[in-house]
């Protein structure tokens, strides 16, 4: 009777682990990446006692985030999504007024949905888009002498995302991604170390070619 209720308790044990395995939806998804940032052009106000328009030269970057999400079914997800970037960057004042040193960063929450192509192998395609909002954007000019800080926060935007999928075991999935993130009238105002002017009209367009690594739990 003992070895009876053994087996049967153990059974019970193994179905109950087994239903939770199959049915374990939620996930949470490190990445990191490459940033990608076009040249951009912008309008200063009283920057350094400058007014008019501005060249914002921005070379490569790194970005890194951490989402949270849950699938609805096999195919559809939902996600909760916080991203940091940063890109170097030269910002042209005017003739005799350049930054060569500089920095273009961003910090941005995304709620994303992502559609999981029917895939009866490990690999797996999927597609995504997103509304995004700043909840930091920032650009430094730097020189010899000091840094100067303009900054903004709260701008709407959007992403649009494809990628595809390698399934290591029903947890643990790596992905690589294009991710394109696109804010447009961005107005970005002096910080405490600049006493007066601020940035506008600028256009933020980054792409990611990133790495996800998404464990289910």
């Amino acid at each position: 009777m003992k070895h009876f209720l053994f087996i049967a308790l153990l059974s019970v044990f193994f179905y109950s682990t087994q239903a939770t395995a199959k049915e374990s939806n939620w996930y949470i998804k490190p990445t990191f990446g490459i940033s990608l940032l076009s040249n951009e052009s912008a309008k200063i106000t009283d920057v350094l006692e400058q007014t008019g328009s501005t060249n914002i030269d921005v070379s490569s970057g790194f970005n890194a985030g951490i989402g949270a999400g849950y699938f609805l079914n096999s195919n559809w997800a939902v996600e909760l999504y916080w991203e940091y970037r940063t890109n170097d960057s030269e910002t042209t004042l005017s003739d005799d007024l350049v930054f060569t040193d500089g920095n273009f960063a961003s910090s941005i929450i995304a709620t994303n949905a992502y559609y999981y192509f029917d895939s009866h192998s490990s690999w797996q395609y999927f597609l995504g888009a997103g509304l995004a909002i700043t909840q930091e954007i920032d650009i430094d000019l730097e020189d010899a002498n000091l840094e100067r800080s303009f900054s903004g926060s709260g701008d709407v935007g959007f992403q649009l995302i494809g990628g595809i999928e390698y399934s290591l075991n029903d947890q643990l999935h790596i992905q690589t991604e294009v991710r394109y993130l696109n804010f447009s009238d961005i107005e970005m105002d002096a910080e405490e170390n600049v006493t007066i002017g601020s940035f506008s009209s600028v256009n933020y367009t980054p792409v990611s070619l990133q790495v996800n690594l998404l464990y289910m739990f």
